[in-house]
């Protein structure tokens, strides 16, 4: 799996995990607020991760 396709799929994820994170935000999916906060780091790490390829394989 090249580079391209492994930051395609990180960056899927990470909208996947925003979108999972804001609906718990929004209640519609009621979990507590731990869990609100361990989906936020998670979707952070997974945000900075897909940046980070895509500024790797576009300048490196």
């Amino acid at each position: 799996m090249d580079l391209y396709l492994t930051a395609m799929y990180v960056g899927i994820l990470t909208y996947v995990f925003m979108l999972i994170t804001f609906l718990i935000g929004l209640r519609v999916i009621k979990l507590g607020f731990k869990k609100h906060k361990v989906f936020a780091i998670i979707t952070l790490i997974l945000a900075t991760l897909h940046g980070g390829t895509l500024i790797y394989y576009n300048f490196f």
